[in-house]
């Protein structure tokens, strides 16, 4: 019986329909290609790819002979890639700004230990004293970055490296050398003192004794030392460091450097001391004070206020009916006495923001009291929107807009205070070392805490999750 089996065929491999994804990354930097496409059309593959970045506007193309290097070899006849970069922009590399570097330390913050071992908060070592042609700072040029561009040909531009920040004043010299580094000197032996991006050298102003109507007024654009008092009425003006030998009684005293009196300072309401920098005092009494560095005071602050953006230091002292404001904390032996009349003691405020601050609170509130008001009016409407008659609908829609309004008002307000209050450091806290009496109120960044029945040191009041807490100091 013949044979009527079919004869074999060959394995044929089944087409596979020609797939093709040719993506721009989101960063603009690089293209990537999936596909599955025969081998036999690579002409056609490279067609559809250079149609891809035609419709796209690819415009760093490569040549065909580029992008069949970037191929991956077909495998069982057929070119297949899943996310393979065929295009690549190039990065822009950051400018790196110039910066000033310090020859060495001249202003440290560190104070000299006695022979005992405990600091004296008298003796501060500072390397501040300068002699001619001393080597202050180096300014190290930037260095500028380098454009980028991305597929589509635009170029990705890089701001210029920026020059060091420095401005010379008085008695400064600077010269330029071969490496282009800048190099700053004093020009006379003097002090030597920087306020933002402004550094000078200051000489020195000293009075043969008293500040009195004999010596009238002192005004100086540098250092200032007086080896006796600043009676009642004489003003002094010190550019840079101010040094009482003596004692401040009521006198108008500004510094642009740091305030340090041997001796007490009592003033009076029709006067004021305003120092840029630190101030070192014995006592301070009926004085008000304002200061940008850490103050500083071994016996007692009474019926004064004190402002500082630093922060007040007097573990061994006590304060009697004042108030305290200091950015970066409080360190106190004692707040007020048995019998005493109220202190208010602030940490984590800026003062130089508090009267905007507290404008912005009064209103912030008085947003917040309309609103509960308007949702207490409108709030049960919601419910019943769809039922309501026309005219209560839209009443209901006034009322929604109003709300949505005050809404707005508020969190521009809230954002306003938070850009007040956020160069403030929350983490900054009040210490009292031995005792803190009745009649105290603590207020760290805006939270309150008034302490009915005083409380033993050591402790610290740190602000918590739950306001005002007290911690072990």
């Amino acid at each position: 019986m013949p044979d009527t089996t079919p004869d074999a065929t060959p394995d044929s491999t089944p087409e596979v329909e020609p797939d093709l994804l040719v993506r721009v990354m989101e960063d603009k930097l690089s293209v990537q290609l999936t596909c599955t496409w025969p081998d036999s059309d690579l002409e056609g593959l490279l067609a559809a790819i250079d149609k891809e970045f035609e419709r796209q506007q690819v415009r760093l193309v490569p040549s065909a002979k580029e992008l069949r290097e970037r191929l991956p070899e077909p495998s069982d006849g057929l070119y297949q890639s899943q996310d393979l970069p065929i295009v690549e922009g190039r990065r822009s590399t950051q400018s790196v700004d110039g910066k000033f570097e310090w020859a060495q330390e001249f202003f440290t913050t560190e104070f000299a230990q006695s022979k005992s071992g405990t600091i004296d908060y008298r003796n501060r070592q500072e390397r501040v004293n300068l002699k001619a042609d001393q080597l202050i700072a180096r300014l190290i040029p930037g260095v500028d970055g380098e454009a980028g561009m991305d597929v589509f040909g635009r170029e990705l531009k890089v701001a210029r490296a920026r020059a060091p920040e420095f401005k010379p004043g008085s008695n400064i010299r600077v010269e330029e050398s071969e490496d282009g580094v800048g190099r700053v000197y004093s020009t006379v032996v003097g002090r030597l003192r920087f306020e933002g991006i402004l550094a000078s050298v200051d000489e020195v102003y000293r009075t043969p004794g008293d500040v009195n109507l004999e010596t009238g007024n002192i005004v100086h654009p540098g250092d200032v030392h007086i080896p006796g008092d600043i009676l009642a009425g004489a003003d002094v003006s010190a550019g840079g460091d101010l040094e009482v030998r003596g004692s401040i009684e009521a006198s108008n005293i500004t510094s642009g450097g740091d305030l340090k009196v041997h001796g007490g300072i009592t003033s009076s309401e029709s006067h004021k001391v305003v120092v840029a920098g630190r101030v070192d005092a014995l006592f301070i009494e009926n004085a008000e004070i304002v200061a940008g560095g850490d103050i500083v005071v071994r016996g007692e602050v009474l019926n004064s206020t004190i402002k500082t953006t630093g922060s007040v230091v007097m573990p061994g002292g006590r304060i009697l009916h004042s108030k305290v404001i200091a950015m970066r904390g409080i360190e106190v032996g004692q707040v007020g006495s048995m019998g005493s009349m109220p202190v208010l003691l602030v940490a984590a405020e800026d003062h130089r923001n508090s009267d905007e601050l507290d404008t912005k609170m009064y209103e912030l509130n008085s947003v917040k009291e309309r609103l509960a008001k308007l949702h207490e009016q409108f709030d049960h409407l919601i419910e019943d929107t769809d039922s309501l008659p026309p005219a209560r609908a839209e009443t209901l829609k006034i009322g929604l807009a109003r709300i949505e309004q005050r809404d707005k008002e508020a969190a521009k307000l809230e954002a306003a205070i938070e850009e007040l209050v956020g160069g403030a450091d929350g983490s900054a806290a009040i210490i009292v070392r031995n005792q803190a009496f009745s009649e105290v109120t603590l207020r760290i960044k805006r939270v309150e805490k008034f302490m009915i029945d005083g409380k033993k040191g050591p402790f610290q009041a740190v602000l918590g999750e739950e306001g005002i807490e007290f911690e072990s100091a």
